[in-house]
């Protein structure tokens, strides 16, 4: 009875086992991703090597500079599978030399692999393939930069047998005095004929001048406007210039430390991961909070980008996000920023109806705020849009402010008046402007006022 009994046992167990193997080997025949999925798959063939990572659209942000390339993310999870995932010794030589990861800086910045290549001539073609939802590295061998290369480099010559060099002849000592006392007559006589020809240039500048010199009574010259000095080049100048965003503390929460990654990757001029931590932090937080500091940075990357391309369409994207930006932010020294570059990009294109709205804007802002130093220059640029539009009156109206006149010294409002009215033709008024103010006006006089 326990001999059947231990029969049946023995082959209910085999029994078991043959269904266990016949149901994993139909698991991995029809089934193959589930019991094999992989997160690096390497394939080497003879045109080219391949590298495929399993990973959604946008976790990996590959660049290439020089021989080197770089594979950044900011999903510490996939960093780490991989790096295990990447078999170091069976790494093809022939296009790569050495493989360094590096999470250290995480999460103030994103973690990075390193992947150096033999030399200049190994080219990389990155891309997304979809179906299989996997970022493909493909590294070949240009053979094109490769047969310029091997005819640069100079072949070598041949080592010739050296000529015996003659010693110089040695002159005698009044041989030598001879020649150095013809050679001092060669200079001096040199240095006269040049003191000659300048002697007569500068008589010929000193006899003539300008055709209308001493003829202001006939002829029209144009009124001198008193300047205003450039404050920012916009080819190569964004309102960061101004004021650029000041670090956070990462290690408050999560929060935070996403907002100083952000940052970092704006400084490193890595737009792409840069707007990809943005998309990710309104994901995450909603578009509310830092929301001055997420725009911000975006404008100016897009200014940026148009310094090369130098589109207009982004750059007038960007300057209507800046607009944007100062009716929400709490930041005066960022609106100061972006108030400042609009002035400057409006009287760059003309347009000086907006460069004097902005300028009022900074002016009131500005005060209320008590930042005296940006409230002058905002009253310079106050009257140099109104005298451009030559309006009178209200440079009148407001030189009459008691905060003006304290801001601003009294000969620089007289300049503009003379200016306006010259411009208009009432040269009468400049006059009477002038005798009204004679005696207030102290050396030095305004260049403006004198000429005007």
């Amino acid at each position: 009875m326990k001999s059947t009994q231990s029969t049946s046992f023995n082959y209910q167990r085999k029994l078991i086992q043959r269904i266990v193997g016949l149901v994993t080997l139909v698991m991995v025949i029809f089934f193959p991703s589930l019991g094999n999925a992989k997160v690096m798959s390497a394939e080497n063939t003879r045109t080219h090597l391949r590298w495929s990572f399993a990973a959604k659209k946008g976790q990996l942000y590959v660049t290439k500079k020089n021989n080197r390339v770089v594979v950044e993310t900011l999903d510490i999870r996939l960093f780490d599978q991989l790096v295990k995932a990447i078999d170091r010794p069976k790494i093809d030589t022939k296009y790569i030399v050495k493989l360094a990861a590096d999470k250290s800086k995480y999460p103030k910045e994103s973690a990075k692999l390193f992947i150096d290549l033999k030399d200049e001539t190994v080219e990389l073609f990155s891309f997304y393939k979809e179906s299989s939802g996997q970022m493909v590295l493909d590294f070949w061998v240009n053979e094109d930069k490769v047969v310029r290369r091997n005819a640069a480099i100079p072949k070598k010559k041949k080592a010739r047998p050296s000529k015996k060099k003659r010693a110089p002849k040695k002159l005698s000592a009044k041989k030598t005095q001879r020649k150095v006392k013809t050679l001092k007559k060669k200079k001096q006589n040199i240095l006269a004929s040049l003191e000659k020809k300048s002697k007569a240039i500068a008589r010929k500048e000193s006899q003539y001048r300008d055709f209308r010199y001493g003829g202001a009574l006939i002829w029209d010259y144009a009124p001198l406007l008193p300047k205003f000095a450039q404050i920012l080049d916009l080819k190569n100048k964004t309102p960061e210039f101004f004021y650029s965003v000041e670090d956070v503390d990462y290690n408050k929460d999560e929060q935070h430390s996403h907002v100083q990654l952000t940052i970092n990757l704006f400084r490193q001029k890595k737009w792409g991961l840069m707007y990809k931590s943005i998309k990710l932090f309104e994901k995450k937080y909603g578009q509310a909070a830092f929301q001055d500091v997420m725009q911000y940075l975006k404008a100016n990357a897009l200014l940026r980008s148009t310094f090369r391309s130098k589109d207009q369409g982004i750059q007038k994207s960007a300057i209507n996000m800046f607009i944007n930006i100062t009716e929400f932010t709490k930041n005066y020294f960022m609106r100061r920023a972006i108030y400042k570059y609009q002035i400057q990009y409006h009287l760059d294109y003309g347009d000086f109806v907006q460069a004097l709205m902005f300028s009022k804007r900074i002016y009131v802002d500005s005060m209320q705020n008590f930042d005296e130093e940006t409230s002058i220059w905002a009253a310079h640029s106050i009257l140099h849009n109104l005298a451009v539009l030559k309006q009178f009156r209200k440079i009148e109206e407001f030189l009459a402010d008691k905060t003006v006149k304290k801001l601003l010294p009294k000969q620089l409002g007289i300049a503009y008046l003379t200016y306006v009215a010259l411009e208009r033709g009432d040269n009468e008024r400049v006059a009477n402007i002038f005798e009204d103010n004679r005696k207030a006006l102290v050396d030095p006089v305004h260049a403006a006022i004198v000429f005007n």
